[in-house]
């Protein structure tokens, strides 16, 4: 999975070689700020604060992945 720009303002791009089903960004603390259930290849995160972010993405298989995101 690569997400894109880095940091992101208003949206990033996600890019997976599988399906995601389930997109969860969680703040700095753990807990769970956005949920996106229908995955799309652009997020919108322009209601978000400034700051770090893990992005947790699930396939339809339950495989999970992480990376982390910066927004300005």
């Amino acid at each position: 999975m690569s997400i894109f720009p880095i940091p992101a303002t208003d949206q990033f791009t996600i890019s997976s070689k599988v399906e995601i089903s389930l997109l969860e960004i969680m703040n700095i603390a753990g807990v769970t700020v956005k949920t996106i259930t229908n995955v799309g290849s652009t997020v919108d995160v322009s209601n978000l604060a400034t700051g770090i972010y893990l992005v947790k993405a699930t396939t339809g298989r339950g495989e999970t992945g992480f990376s982390r995101i910066a927004i300005k």
